[in-house]
């Protein structure tokens, strides 16, 4: 199974709510938001403001106003995240059409999706991929009465078919269900009946959504496999599950809010969160939400306050979009933690040397772990190296340090991402160093340029040679002007100097030797030189690599 990037968020990075409030572009690519669902702008980009007045012709530009909407949309594609287009209304902004109405709000719909998708009167080009009709039609506050939901199915079977006919290549889906279509046997009926209509008038239904807000981990692994298990029972075995709101359910105690929304507890939890909903099968996640909408109300849903104040939930969801990278998911069965209960793991593999665990703590006890029994199989034999990215209470922001995979300990209310690679390191030590290396085995080299006397570097050189095929090249510089060979240059040697990396260790590259189109009895020779004060010129540290 892979690792999906379930990175989405609800609203932003233009801000909502108060005046003054913070612009999140940068904060979303920051912590690698790459998807965000056009929901809960609170006016811009609902159906109700667009197309507020459903008599007027769907088909003239006239009876539209997007002047509001196109800022948001356009924050969203400056940003380079990827809309996911809701259809529909938000929170404060619900109007959903009357039967007399639906006709026009269906033609309306297309043409919305046109001006944001193909640049229709002078909009947008973006082909994003997604369509969602509707946001919880089991919920009164987003389809109130008099409206039942035989018109709801209505509105979707005939939205969604005209969007399919204008747009073949879109996935269309939607509406939301709530969490209590999981729950209740008449909500549940809801659902069924949804799918039944769905299958009646051949509407497409690419994708399913619902939303879940829960404290509970194991509320998401029944939610995520109850829509999956429904989805395949009726047959639509090809249609995607995405879970388009989800968050903990904070408490009106603001103590206990300020836990959940704004400390490490809610961002540990919602990290277990995260990870259910990868091992079960969920293809799309939008967090709900990205922004909060005032600074009074700073437990409310956001990862970021409205000043763009992170909160912990987004240093973990930095932490996850790292994570992502590992995109081939591991089994970390054999992690051993203890109390079982206490720690929630996801593992996760970029090629046969690169692996990562992320780790939760929710508990509110500090406690410690062994990856020995979980990643014997994947250490080579033991890590080349390892370190532990860490989001608690303890730090303000994320801390970093290096580990060993005996022990580790995880503070309580904290998200580790221990990450660490079987290839090995080469170079970083002094002196003269010799190591044979496989052709084909991946290796990471860099460059000492420290010294050995102390000395302050009036000028520093990177040099290499090689032995291929029994033939001896010449000795060239890697300056920063480029690659030169050493007897072309050593009457202005000082202007082709190298800057190196003031840490004293400067990476060259992770590669294969065979990608040097080096073979089996060739050598790699590779230093660091400089020249003193008093014009002396020295060659510390030497890596040779004799490739077998």
């Amino acid at each position: 199974m892979s690792i999906r990037s379930l990175q989405g968020v609800n609203a932003g990075p233009y801000p909502s709510g108060d005046t003054g409030n913070k612009d999140l572009t940068a904060e979303y690519q920051g912590i690698g938001v790459n998807l965000i669902r056009t929901h809960d702008f609170y006016g811009p980009l609902d159906m109700a403001e667009m197309y507020p007045d459903r008599t007027k012709d769907p088909s003239s530009p006239a009876s539209y106003n997007f002047t509001n909407s196109d800022i948001r949309f356009k924050a969203i594609l400056d940003s380079g995240a990827e809309p996911y287009f809701r259809l529909g209304d938000s929170y404060n902004n619900v109007t959903p059409p009357s039967s007399s109405e639906l006709d026009h709000w269906i033609q309306a719909a297309v043409y919305v999706i046109r001006h944001y998708r193909t640049g229709l009167w002078n909009g947008f080009n973006s082909k994003f991929r997604y369509v969602e009709i509707g946001n919880e039609p089991n919920n009164a506050q987003f389809w109130p009465s008099p409206y039942t939901m035989m018109d709801f199915y209505r509105m979707y079977a005939g939205t969604a078919k005209a969007l399919r006919e204008a747009f073949p290549d879109l996935k269309i889906g939607g509406p939301g269900w709530t969490h209590a279509v999981v729950l209740m046997p008449e909500e549940q009926k809801k659902l069924k009946d949804f799918l039944d209509y769905v299958q009646e008038t051949k509407a497409p239904l690419d994708f399913m959504s619902w939303h879940i807000y829960s404290n509970k981990v194991s509320d998401y692994t029944t939610c995520a496999r109850y829509f999956r298990n429904i989805l395949d029972e009726w047959g639509f075995t090809a249609t995607e599950s995405h879970v388009t709101e989800w968050n903990n359910d904070s408490s009106d105690k603001e103590t206990e809010a300020t836990e959940w929304r704004v400390n490490a507890k809610g961002a540990a939890f919602d990290t277990a969160f995260w990870m259910e909903l990868q091992k079960n099968a969920v293809d799309i996640a939008t967090f709900y939400r990205g922004n909060d909408t005032s600074m009074k109300l700073k437990t409310f849903y956001g990862l970021f306050m409205a000043d763009g104040t992170p909160k912990k939930a987004a240093d973990v969801f930095s932490l996850w979009s790292d994570f992502t990278r590992y995109s081939d998911m591991i089994d970390v069965a054999g992690a051993d933690g203890g109390d079982s209960s206490t720690l929630y793991w996801l593992g996760g593999q970029k090629n046969d040397q690169e692996m990562a665990i992320l780790i939760s703590n929710p508990s509110d006890s500090e406690t410690s772990y062994s990856l020995i029994d979980a990643g014997q199989a994947y250490f080579n034999p033991t890590p080349a190296s390892m370190t532990v990215d860490q989001v608690s209470d303890q730090a303000s922001r994320i801390i970093s340090f290096g580990a060993t995979p005996e022990h580790i300990a995880i503070p309580a209310k904290s998200v580790q991402l221990v990450k660490w690679s079987n290839i090995p390191v080469i170079g970083k030590t002094t002196g003269v160093i010799e190591k044979q290396v496989p052709r084909d085995q991946w290796v990471q080299l860099w460059v000492n340029s420290t010294n050995a006397r102390g000395d302050k570097p009036v000028a520093e050189w990177f040099l290499y040679t090689a032995i291929i095929g029994g033939t001896g090249y010449p000795v060239y510089v890697i300056s920063d002007k480029g690659i030169y060979e050493l007897n072309s240059i050593l009457s202005s040697l000082t202007s082709y100097t190298f800057t190196f990396s003031s840490t004293g260790n400067t990476l060259i590259g992770t590669l294969r030797m065979s990608d040097l189109g080096m073979s089996s009895g060739d050598t790699l020779m590779y230093g660091y030189a400089y020249q003193s004060a008093d014009m002396s010129i020295w060659t510390d540290n030497i890596v040779v690599l004799r490739i077998q």
